[in-house]
Parts: structure tokens; sequence; C-alpha cells
């Protein structure tokens, strides 16, 4: 309508770059699945990188080396170690189910593996299994709580009818 062209591409992928959490700064995972605490990319302080005060021309430090540039550089050699396939860095546990996040901060790793190359058909057939299980799980607790919880509303019914014999009781 408006004598505009438009032109669709492909989308970018790169996939010679490794994710990175904007969190923590480690590499293999996103910030949604990261419960660890915020370091900051420019300082490597222990804060969320949107609160930092660093001045500019105050040198960076990196939170992975400690070198003088931001963690997210990829001329670090925490980065290269893990594009050689030198995964010395990583620390976080591996999830026995990924895409369940756990309290302890356990994350989605970064795997070089085969496991990667799995079909989406293979993906979606385990998640099922992983599904019924949670839902097995959750639904045990659930009955668990609600029976926890009935006890509970027994128990306060029962001292409100003592509180209330021992008000009405005549001195």
């Amino acid at each position: 309508m408006q004598n505009k062209i438009i032109q669709v591409e492909p989308p970018r992928v790169n996939k010679n770059n490794i994710i990175q959490c904007v969190r923590c700064q480690q590499y293999g995972h996103t910030k949604t699945y990261c419960n660890k605490p915020f370091v900051c990319v420019k300082c490597g302080g222990s804060r969320n990188s949107k609160e930092c005060n660093k001045l500019k021309d105050t040198l960076e430090k990196c939170a992975l080396c400690g070198g003088s540039h931001p963690a997210n550089y990829k001329g670090c050699e925490q980065y290269h170690n893990l594009k050689k396939g030198n995964n010395t860095y990583r620390t976080s546990p591996i999830c026995t189910q990924p895409l369940v996040p756990n309290i302890n901060g356990c994350t989605t790793p970064f795997h070089n593996t085969p496991q990667q190359q799995r079909s989406y058909a293979d993906v979606t057939k385990n998640h099922e299994h992983q599904v019924e299980d949670t839902a097995t799980t959750l639904k045990n607790f659930l009955e668990e709580f609600k029976g926890l919880f009935t006890q509970l509303l027994q128990q306060n019914s029962m001292i409100l009818n003592m509180l209330t014999t021992l008000i009405n009781k005549p001195h």
C-alpha cells in the first residue's frame, strides 16, 4: 500500500557461538535456567550487571578467567577452551531433567555430544516419559498435602471448639 519493498531473509544462525548466561556469566545455559547468584559482566562483582557502578576509565574484570576484559569477550581463554572442547570450566552439576531446573542451581549445560543431534521425535518421545513421571510425582505430592491440610483443619476446628467451650463456660 505504501510502496514499501520488503525482503524476507532466513534467520541468522551462528552455530559457532556458545550460549552464555547473562546472570552468572557461565557458558552452556541461559538466565531462564539459572538459579545461581548474579555476577557482573563488567567488573566480575556479585551484582546484577545493570547495577554496576564501574567507572569507564577502570579496567573490566572477567568473572571467568580474571582477565582485564568483560566476561562476554569472545577472546577469553575460557570461551576458547569451550570452543576447542576442553570444557575444564564447567562446574555446575548436570541436570537429569534439563527442562526443569532444580533448587540447587542445576542448569541446562552445554553438551558437545551426539545428543545435540537427536531428532525431534526422539526428544519428544523421551519428554513424554518425563512429563508422565513428573505428573505422577506431583499427583502424589498433592494427595499428601491434601491429607496434611485436612488434618490441620481438623486440629484447628478442635482448638476452636475448646476455646468456645472455655469462653462460654459459666464462672
